[in-house]
C-alpha cells in the first residue's frame, strides 16, 4: 500500500490548478494567500490573483 506522504509535494503543486478550476472564490483566496512570498511563480496562482483583483470590493 502506498503511503499518502509520497504524494504531498505532487499534490501541493497541483492544488492551485484545482483551486482555479473549482471556481470557488474562498478556496482561491486561501491558495493565493498561502502562496504569497513563496518565490515560486505558478501560472494558476497568477491567474487566481488576477481574477481576485478583478472582483468588486
Amino acid at each position: 500500500m502506498l503511503q499518502p506522504r509520497v504524494y504531498h509535494a505532487y499534490r501541493a503543486i497541483l492544488l492551485p490548478d484545482c483551486a482555479l478550476w473549482s471556481g470557488d472564490g474562498a478556496v482561491q483566496k486561501a491558495v493565493a494567500t498561502a502562496w504569497e512570498g513563496s518565490g515560486l511563480a505558478h501560472p494558476s496562482v497568477a491567474e487566481i490573483r488576477k481574477r481576485l483583483a478583478e472582483l468588486p470590493r
